[in-house]
């Protein structure tokens, strides 16, 4: 997902499979595609929408933190931020 990490333009993240248990492999592509509809909705700023599945993702798999970052932040542009002018691009003070 686009984010800004010290620079003023947005870079995209990649989360990398390698390196982790097959269980937490396979947990991850399970979710793969219900992952991509909820991001499509975050960025779509349906947000009480993004949020069930994140949810639903999370009861999957309850220490997946890209989700739970993804599920925090649009719990907080659902309840404090008009994102009319919100291009879905986040600023991250930490790698």
């Amino acid at each position: 997902f686009p984010v800004t990490i010290g620079q003023a333009k947005g870079s995209r993240i990649y989360e990398v499979l390698n390196g982790n248990s097959k269980r937490i492999i396979d947990l991850k592509l399970s979710t793969k595609g219900m992952l991509e509809e909820g991001i499509l909705l975050y960025k779509s700023k349906e947000f009480s929408k993004a949020i069930r599945i994140f949810n639903d993702i999370l009861e999957i798999d309850p220490k997946d933190s890209a989700v739970e970052i993804y599920a925090k932040r649009a719990q907080h542009f659902e309840k404090f931020r008009d994102p009319s002018d919100w291009e879905g691009i986040e600023k991250l003070d930490l790698k």
